[in-house]
C-alpha cells in the first residue's frame, strides 16, 4: 500500500495536476501575471502535501487532533479565497447588462479555474488519504486480533500442557540403557568418537554418541557447555575464573567460544 501510495501522489503531482492546468488558458495569465500563475501553482502543491501528511492522518487520531485537521482545511479555503479575491484586471461590462442591475459577483475567469483546481486538489488528496488510512487502520487491527488470538493460544496449550521439569536422562551405555538422574551428573566429557558421563559417586558412563546430542539431551536450565569437549552441571560448579572451572575436585577449561555461555 506504500508503494501505490507512492504512485499515485507522484502520478496525480507529475502529470494530472499539471494536465488539469493546462486544459484552463493559463499560458495567457502566465505571460501577464507570471508571479501571481506561479504562487497560485505552488499553492495547489502545497494544498495536496498539507492534506496528504497532516489533515488525513489528524483526522484518525484524537478528536482534538481531528478538529484541528477541520481547521487546516477551513484555513485553506482561506487562503483560496484570498488568491481568488486578487483582482487582475479590471472586468469588462457584460453586453446583456442593459437595463437592470447585476446584483450576483462577478467571477472572472480566472478565478473559477482557481476555484476548479482547488476543488479537485482538496476531494482528491482527503478521498485518497481517508482511503489509505482506512486501509492502515484495518491492518493495524487485523494485526492485534492475530497477536491476541496468538497469546490465547499460547495460554491455553501452557494450561492444556503445563511444563514438567526434566529430572532424568537416559544413556546408552553399551548394550544397556540406563536412566541416570540429571541432579546425579556432574559433568560431561567428549573423548574421540565416545562420551564419558561423571556422576556422583565416582561412577563414570561411557556411550557412543557425540557432544552435540549430549547437548540436546541435558535440560539446558541445569548444564551449560564450556568447552567443545565438556558440558559442566551448573549446580556442582565450585569455583571459576575466565580460564577454568572446578567441579568435584576436578578442573575443567574453558573455551573462548563458550565462556559467554558460563558467564
Amino acid at each position: 500500500m506504500k508503494k501505490l501510495s507512492h504512485l499515485v501522489d507522484l502520478a496525480f503531482c507529475c502529470l494530472l495536476l499539471p494536465l488539469m492546468i493546462i486544459i484552463f488558458p493559463v499560458e495567457r495569465w502566465a505571460h501577464n501575471f507570471p508571479l501571481y500563475t506561479l504562487s497560485v501553482g505552488m499553492w495547489l502543491y502545497g494544498v495536496y502535501a498539507l492534506n496528504r501528511i497532516i489533515v488525513v492522518p489528524l483526522m484518525f487520531k484524537s478528536r482534538s487532533k481531528a478538529v484541528l485537521g477541520a481547521v487546516l482545511i477551513v484555513l485553506s479555503i482561506v487562503i483560496t479565497t484570498l488568491f481568488a479575491r486578487v483582482q487582475l484586471y479590471t472586468p469588462k461590462r457584460h453586453p446583456f447588462d442593459v437595463g437592470f442591475e447585476r446584483h450576483l459577483p462577478i467571477v472572472e475567469q480566472y478565478q473559477q479555474c482557481l476555484w476548479s483546481l482547488f476543488v479537485i486538489v482538496e476531494f482528491f488528496s482527503i478521498a485518497f488519504g481517508v482511503m489509505q488510512q482506512y486501509y492502515i487502520q484495518r491492518t493495524q487491527w487485523l494485526f492485534q486480533v492475530a497477536e491476541q488470538a496468538a497469546v490465547c493460544d499460547e495460554l491455553r496449550a501452557s494450561i492444556a500442557a503445563p511444563t514438567v521439569a526434566q529430572d532424568t536422562v537416559t544413556i546408552k551405555s553399551g548394550h544397556k540403557n540406563i536412566v541416570v538422574k540429571t541432579a546425579d551428573i556432574l559433568y560431561v566429557e567428549a573423548m574421540d568418537n565416545y562420551v564419558k558421563v561423571y556422576c556422583l559417586g565416582d561412577s563414570m558412563l561411557l556411550c557412543q554418541t557425540t557432544m552435540k546430542a549430549m547437548e540436546a539431551m541435558l535440560p539446558p536450565e541445569a548444564f551449560v557447555r564450556v568447552h567443545r569437549s565438556y558440558i559442566v552441571a551448573k549446580a556442582h560448579i565450585e569455583s571459576y575464573n575466565s580460564r577454568e572451572l572446578v567441579v568435584a575436585s576436578q578442573s575443567i577449561p574453558i573455551g573462548r567460544k563458550y565462556s559467554a555461555n558460563l558467564k
